[in-house]
Parts: structure tokens; sequence; C-alpha cells
């Protein structure tokens, strides 16, 4: 049986062709998971690692706030994972954009209503600030009443503040009026 079952046609034949191809497979996926191109969010944090002015001045507006907040989750990679002990650690500035975007992101992916529930309902407080310090008063408004009441006319009323008054856009001339608030002077010149 030890001559006929690697022969062609038998069983041991077709085994064989699968144990080559399967091994072929195995060194393609693994070179693939070893070159595989860094995500936008990774190349972000690569290219912005360190904010220096004159980086974040050549930045365009509608990369601006994206590039903040690359610079930011580095060193949410860095420090500790959790925003809430790392971005006090940051200027008035950086917090405010961060936590700014990162309810403007859970509105626009999964509603007004996602806001209040866990995870983003734990910087419901923070975030009402932030919205106020960039400028979005009426988004700041929206959220409060909202928070204080939540019904489909509150959740409306936000939901109308937050594509009138457009808070990230907002961010972005509060970006380039504190230049300094966005920059990492300390470990540029250290």
């Amino acid at each position: 049986m030890g001559d006929t079952f690697f022969a062609v046609g038998r069983p041991g034949y077709y085994l064989l062709i699968l144990v080559f191809l399967g091994c072929i497979a195995a060194v393609l996926y693994l070179n693939r998971r070893r070159t595989r191109t860094a995500s936008r969010a990774e190349q972000l944090q690569k290219t912005y690692a360190v904010m220096t002015p004159a980086l974040l001045e050549k930045t365009p507006d509608e990369e601006v706030v994206s590039a903040v907040i690359a610079n930011l989750m580095g060193k949410l990679k860095e420090h500790n994972p959790d925003p809430l002990i790392t971005m006090p650690q940051q200027s008035i500035g950086r917090s405010a954009v961060y936590f700014c975007w990162l309810l403007c992101k859970e509105a626009e992916k999964n509603g007004v209503a996602a806001l209040l529930q866990k995870p983003s309902v734990r910087f419901a407080d923070i975030g009402e600030e932030s919205f106020k310090i960039v400028g979005a008063i009426a988004t700041a408004d929206a959220f409060a009443a909202y928070r204080e009441t939540p019904s489909e006319e509150t959740a409306a009323a936000l939901e109308s503040a937050l594509q009138t008054e457009r808070p990230l856009t907002l961010c972005v001339a509060y970006i380039r009026s504190l230049p300094e608030e966005f920059t990492d002077e300390s470990k540029v010149s250290a």
C-alpha cells in the first residue's frame, strides 16, 4: 500500500496536494499580514506623532482636526488608553477638540441617542463644555437640554444644532486661532 497510496488518482496524492496548497496559503497569509499597508489612522498618527508649529500650519484645513486627533490618539496609546485619564493631562484646547470630535462622530455614526448611552455618556459633561470652548454654543445648549430631558424634540434640536453649527468646522477655526495649544513644544525642544 505504501507504493500506491501516493500514486496519481489515489487518496494520498490528493492529500499531498492539499497539504502543499495549505502550506502555500499559510505562507501567503503570513506574508500579507507582515506587509499590509497602514490604515489611514495609522498613517496620520505616524505623520502627526510630534505636532510642530510648522507641521500644523502647513496642514490643510480639511485635515487639521484629523491631524490633531491622530496626534492625541498616539498619546492615548503611548500613555494610557483611557481618555478620561489622558485628556486632562493635555491642553484645554486639545481636550475640547478631542471630546467635541468624539461626540460628533458618535452622533454621526449612531445617532444622538447614542450620546446618552455607554460608553459615550461618560463624556457628556466634558463634551458639553468642549462644545462651548470651540464656540458651538447652540450645540452645547441643545446637548444640555437633551441630557436634561431626553425626548424626540430635544433630540431633533440637538441634531439640528449639530448640522447647522457644525462643531468640527468650528474646531478648525479654534485650532487655527490658538496653534500653541496643539503643538508638542516640550517634545520638540527636548
